[in-house]
C-alpha cells in the first residue's frame, strides 16, 4: 500500500502501551559463578558434573546480574542438597562489584549413620541450585551438578576389608583346622611372606575393582543421588 493510501496517523495524545516483559535470560542470569577447592584451584569438571572427594570443601562465588538504574543488584540464594553440607553460609561481599560467597563440604550418602557416612566406597551425585531473585519476576535458577567420590583411603580400607573377609579369614580357619591351635595358626600366617604378598596383591586388585565399579556407575548414569 502506498503512502498516499495509508490510514491517518493516530492522535499524538494516544497513550503509549508498554509491555512489561521480563529481561532476557542473559541479563537476569548470574554474570559469573566461580567454583574452587583447596587454595583456589579449579576442580575437575566432567560431563557428569564437578568432581569432588568426600570431605573436601568447595567454595562458591556468585556475581549477580547488574542492577537496573535506580535498583540494587538482585538477591542471590544458594540451596544445596544433602550431599553438600554448609560450612559457611551465603554472605554478601564487596561494595562496588557485589558478590556472594558460600562454602560447602562434600559428603557421601547422608542417609546412613554418620560414623560410616564417608566410608562407603561408591560415589553419589549432588546438586547446588543458584537462584537469582527479582521481585518483579519468578526466580531464575541455575543448577550445578556434582559427583562425590570416596577418598583413596576409603577405597584401600574397603579393599583390605574385602580381602580380609574373603581370603585372610578362610586361610586362618584352614590352618586352625590342621594345627588345632589359633595362636600357632596366626603366627604361621604372620611369618608367611607368600601370604602377605598375595594379601597385598589382592588388596590392590580389590581397590582397583571398587574404583572401576564407581567409574562404571558414573559413566552409565546409574550413580544414585544422595539422600
Amino acid at each position: 500500500m502506498s503512502a498516499a493510501q495509508a490510514g491517518p496517523d493516530p492522535p499524538a495524545d494516544d497513550p503509549v502501551i508498554t509491555l512489561h516483559r521480563p529481561a532476557c535470560l542473559q541479563r537476569r542470569a548470574p554474570r559469573r559463578i566461580f567454583v574452587s577447592v583447596g587454595a583456589g584451584q579449579c576442580p575437575r569438571v566432567t560431563g557428569r558434573g564437578v568432581r569432588l572427594t568426600a570431605g573436601q570443601t568447595v567454595r562458591i562465588t556468585v556475581f549477580p546480574p547488574a542492577g537496573e538504574p535506580g535498583r540494587g543488584p538482585a538477591a542471590v540464594e544458594v540451596t544445596p542438597d544433602s550431599a553438600l553440607q554448609p560450612v559457611i553460609g551465603l554472605t554478601r561481599v564487596g561494595e562496588g562489584e557485589v558478590r556472594y560467597h558460600a562454602e560447602f563440604r562434600a559428603q557421601l550418602h547422608s542417609t546412613i549413620p554418620e560414623f560410616i557416612r564417608n566410608k562407603v566406597p561408591l560415589p553419589c551425585r549432588g546438586e547446588l541450585v543458584v537462584a537469582i531473585k527479582d521481585e518483579r519476576f519468578d526466580p531464575l535458577k541455575v543448577t550445578l551438578p556434582f559427583v562425590i567420590w570416596p577418598s583413596l583411603r576409603t577405597l584401600l580400607v574397603s579393599g583390605l576389608l574385602t580381602v580380609t573377609l574373603a581370603f585372610v579369614v578362610p586361610q586362618l580357619m584352614n590352618r586352625v583346622g590342621s594345627d588345632r591351635d589359633l595362636g600357632a595358626a596366626a603366627w604361621g600366617l604372620a611369618t608367611d611372606s607368600q601370604f602377605w604378598f598375595r594379601t597385598a596383591a589382592l588388596t590392590v586388585a580389590a581397590t582397583f575393582a571398587l574404583h572401576l565399579l564407581g567409574s562404571l556407575l558414573v559413566f552409565t548414569g546409574l550413580v544414585g543421588e544422595d539422600g
